[in-house]
């Protein structure tokens, strides 16, 4: 039986907990479909977000940096035109989104979602898309670095 994590931030914690108590693919697949639905959506008017052309669905997306508590923070809205993407997206969202360049850039995103046991059922297409986010994201967090 797996221990959830203490060494992480608390939105990872939970998702790492959630996906540990289900016990099939499909169950998660589901739960990944619901955080999709959590997602925050890109206000209508947004003309700034970058889009991303993928085999099977498009992304949006927009970033910005805020102070907080005296640290730069790297906050993202995303989008998708797929349940499934915007499942993956939320994932992403809750690991990178309020935090500073330095965790973004240092965190192993790959390692989490082969602990979600998310990595061997995401198709290639799926995957190219998310690393195509995922450098997307680190290069804005790398321009922010000194």
């Amino acid at each position: 039986m797996n221990i959830c994590p203490t060494n992480t931030s608390a939105a990872i914690n939970e998702l790492v907990c959630a996906f540990e108590s289900l016990p099939s693919w499909e169950k998660r697949y589901f739960y990944l479909i619901e955080l999709g639905k959590q997602l925050p959506s890109l206000p209508s008017d947004e003309n700034q977000a970058l889009h991303f052309n993928g085999c099977q669905s498009s992304v949006w997306l927009t970033t910005s940096l805020q102070t907080q508590e005296d640290a730069p923070r790297l906050h993202f809205l995303a989008d998708s035109d797929s349940k499934i993407v915007r499942g993956l997206i939320a994932v992403l969202h809750r690991v990178y989104s309020g935090q500073t360049p330095d965790f973004i850039l240092n965190y192993d995103i790959d390692a989490l979602f082969e602990q979600l046991a998310l990595e061997q059922h995401i198709n290639a297409g799926r995957r190219n898309g998310l690393h195509a986010m995922e450098m997307h994201i680190k290069g804005i967090a790398r321009s922010y670095t000194a």
